[in-house]
């Protein structure tokens, strides 16, 4: 057979040898009688059976399928090597659900282990940003948000709006109660959009510790900075003012987490880890809080006798510095800020007030002290030999330097005096003699006075645990120099050693100084903690009184001014004190502040004499005269605190 045969029965396998093929080109095969006759084609026929593809389009075909496999293999090399693990991230993210433990916050006890803030539940929803961005014109997430939170449309988007804007937290959160986040937790198929996260929520069970014990607050962006990688989360409250702010890594615990596995619907699978939440540190406080309420109620009632709004009071134990009470009228709710919604208008009006309800004059106010400085004056005189005992100054209504008069608060003056005698009545002339001296009679100077009163903790904090406590201010020659382009003169001096002229201190201040003459010459730091109880590790943390100084005034020297400050009681300036059933000392002062405003009564006093157990330090601001104003007050609080 031929080789085209062969072709053509190969190319159709139902030709046979019998077979006659004929087709419209004209030509026919032929195989007769089985014989080994070859075939005969058509040229034209034959040339269309062997015509090939292009090479050119081979090539082309090869490289478009070259390229397909390697973008292919490219393609899964950047999915499972270079974006693997994020993806798996994703995936193990969706897999895997966290939960935190919020940490519950140390608790508040006084000195009597009476309870005074604790932490209530509280419910957050949280919707993530990218959540929100993708669903928000979703009316049916919209109206879940709706029936969750009790908000209208336009109050959600508000907030989202807000806290979107915030770039500390991928989340947006929600306050909702109790039975709707119960609803959220046994539905998590139809709410899967949406996260439950417990916390809780401050409750202060009594307004007059509002200074003391401060407030919590939403963190803002400057202290996220510093706290982001301190186990804080985005929705945490800190302290922002009193004892919540200086304690607050004492009182906060650290969060804990629990880690599920769920399906492709939320539902939990297993628990994969749990890691407990730590409770932070309880706090026992010095603070006796009955003393508190009643000091509380005895100032608001005289302040509304004499028409005034803005007091303080302070008790300490002058055997400790341990603080008894401390209070700040006007006071505030501190409660409000726990939820800025509901008390908006309250917070509006604690704001605007112009008494400053937050601000605690008791540690931050700066006043002129007016005679209740006059024991340190003593004293220093005293120590430096400048007087005796029985030195004595002639008393005839004031002094006179050239044309400048300073006169004594008694027209006509108070006869021979010394220094007993000088505190008991608050003479003046004795204290400008003993301050700034007069004609042959050498006084302090500004110097020695400026020095002793840094001694006795003027001019600088006293290290109470509280923030925000003011220095006050001594005043200086550089300082008057610098500041108002003068000299110092000796009218400054005077003023000074009356306590008047350009001299601040704060109430704690004149409370310290008290006490330090009350316990014979020992400066103790004021604290108000006393005990940091850590529930988790069964410890607790006595913190010890701290002796600040000591022993820079000698014990006869103490002893005069203590005798100073009796006579005031028995027959000076606070004899109103003299009947109570138990023996007392102190100072009053009236301290001028210029214009047309009243002074500030001023009295500072503790008892019993002979072993005091309390130091009280009252000041009414613009009250008008100590002696009127504030050793009232002081005589019915000291009445009721030793008749209970």
């Amino acid at each position: 057979m031929e080789p085209t045969e062969n072709f053509a029965i190969f190319m159709n396998p139902f030709i046979t040898p019998d077979t006659t093929l004929s087709n419209n080109h004209g030509f026919s095969l032929k195989k007769e009688n089985n014989s080994n006759d070859d075939f005969f084609i058509d040229k034209k026929y034959t040339k269309n059976l062997t015509k090939t593809v292009p090479e050119s389009r081979l090539r082309l075909f090869f490289l478009i399928a070259f390229l397909m496999i390697f973008f292919l293999i490219c393609r899964v090399f950047y999915l499972q090597i270079i974006k693997g693990s994020e993806f798996y991230s994703i995936a193990e993210g969706n897999r895997i659900k966290t939960e935190i433990i919020p940490a519950p916050r140390g608790i508040f006890y006084d000195n009597n282990n009476k309870k005074l803030a604790d932490n209530l539940p509280k419910f957050n929803l949280l919707i993530n940003k990218n959540i929100w961005t993708e669903k928000k014109d979703n009316l049916n997430f919209i109206n879940k948000i709706i029936f969750l939170t009790n908000l209208s449309k336009d109050e959600i988007i508000e907030k989202n709006f807000n806290q979107i804007q915030d770039e500390q937290t991928d989340f947006i959160v929600f306050d909702i109660n109790y039975e709707k986040a119960m609803i959220l937790k046994s539905n998590q198929n139809n709410y899967s959009e949406f996260q439950l996260q417990l916390s809780s929520q401050r409750k202060y069970y009594y307004e007059n510790l509002s200074h003391t014990l401060g407030y919590l607050g939403k963190i803002n962006q400057d202290e996220w900075k510093n706290l982001k990688n301190e186990n804080y989360q985005f929705i945490d409250l800190i302290g922002k003012v009193g004892l919540e702010k200086f304690y607050e890594n004492e009182l906060r615990g650290k969060h804990g987490k629990i880690e599920y596995e769920v399906d492709s619907q939320g539902r939990v699978i297993k628990i994969l880890n749990q890691l407990n939440a730590v409770s932070g540190s309880d706090l026992k406080l010095s603070i006796d809080f009955e003393l508190t309420e009643k000091i509380t109620e005895i100032l608001e009632n005289h302040l509304q006798k004499i028409n005034k709004t803005k007091a303080v009071a302070i008790a300490q134990n002058p055997n400790t510095g341990e603080i008894l009470a401390i209070i700040s009228l006007p006071n505030f709710n501190n409660n409000i800020f726990n939820d800025s919604k509901k008390f908006q208008e309250e917070i509006n009006y604690v704001l605007n007030n112009k008494d400053q309800p937050l601000f605690n004059r008791a540690i931050s106010g700066e006043y002129p002290s007016g005679s209740t400085i006059k024991p340190m004056l003593a004293a220093t005189a005293l120590e430096e030999k400048i007087i005796s005992r029985q030195t004595s100054i002639l008393s005839v209504g004031g002094i006179k330097i050239d044309q400048w008069y300073f006169p004594d608060w008694e027209i006509g003056g108070h006869g021979q005096t010394n220094v007993i005698k000088a505190l008991a009545n608050s003479v003046n002339t004795f204290f400008y003699y003993i301050g700034g001296g007069y004609k042959d009679f050498k006084g302090l100077g500004l110097e020695k006075i400026i020095n002793y009163a840094n001694k006795f903790g003027f001019g600088k904090k006293l290290g109470i645990d509280l923030p925000n406590e003011a220095t006050g201010f001594l005043p200086s020659r550089e300082w008057k120099k610098q500041v108002k382009n003068e000299d110092w003169y000796i009218g400054d001096t005077y003023h000074l050693s009356i306590g008047q002229g350009d001299l601040l201190v704060t109430p704690l201040q004149i409370n310290n100084l008290t006490s330090i003459i009350a316990n014979s010459g020992i400066f103790y730091k004021p604290y108000l903690v006393k005990e940091i109880i850590n529930q988790n590790k069964n410890t607790k943390q006595i913190i010890k009184p701290k002796i600040v100084n000591q022993n820079f005034i000698k014990n006869e020297n103490i002893q005069i001014v203590r005798e100073g400050l009796r006579q005031a009681v028995t027959n000076g300036s606070a004899l109103g004190l003299n009947d109570l059933p138990f023996t007392s000392a102190g100072k009053t002062g009236t301290a001028q502040v210029g214009g047309e405003e009243n002074s500030h009564a001023w009295f500072t006093v503790f008892a019993p004499y002979e072993n005091p157990e309390i130091v009280l330090t009252i000041l009414i601001e613009n009250g008008g005269a100590g002696d009127k104003i504030a050793v009232p007050v002081a005589k019915e609080i000291l009445k009721w605190y030793f008749e209970k």
